[in-house]
């Protein structure tokens, strides 16, 4: 696990070039928390976002991946949005495409194609430091006959500089 893990890490390194890394989030939570017909799996996830981008409504490049206690993993690209509530919390949304791996025997999203979104709240704990509570959705939008979809819960810790 630790092996994919550090895969992971690189590859969302290699994806962020030529992009100047500008935020990065740290979080854990749960995979399928709302499923009540398995059981669920901790989920450990790292995004990667670059600069916002004044000219395309200030979306920000990203990579994002997550790995369960189980061996299932995600790793993709897409883009995010900020929005401000007021000088201490702060709302978004983020999406993207990317490889998903089920484990063996494990819960099945239909195919590896999947798309990740989530939508989040952030507290700023002080300069350049937020905690956020990401709640996502990742499926593969009916491109495969089977799509029972999942969600993750997960908190982070946000660094950006």
């Amino acid at each position: 696990m630790a092996t994919r893990w550090l895969l992971l890490t690189l590859g969302l390194s290699l994806a962020t070039a030529g992009h100047t890394a500008q935020r990065i989030t740290i979080g854990a939570g749960a995979f399928y928390p709302f499923n009540t017909k398995i059981p669920h799996d901790g989920l450990a996830l790292l995004v990667v976002e670059a600069d916002p981008l004044a000219e395309w409504w200030q979306l920000r490049p990203l990579a994002q991946s997550f790995i369960t206690n189980n061996g299932n993993y995600y790793l993709g690209l897409g883009v995010g949005r900020d929005f401000a509530i007021n000088d201490s919390w702060q709302w978004g949304v983020a999406s993207g495409a990317g490889y998903y791996h089920k484990a063996d025997d494990d819960y099945d999203l239909g195919m590896h194609l999947e798309f990740y979104s989530r939508i989040y709240l952030g507290w700023q704990l002080d300069d350049g430091h937020w905690l956020r509570l990401d709640l996502g959705h990742i499926s593969n939008a009916d491109f495969a006959d089977h799509n029972p979809g999942s969600e993750t819960l997960t908190l982070s810790w946000v660094n950006q500089w």
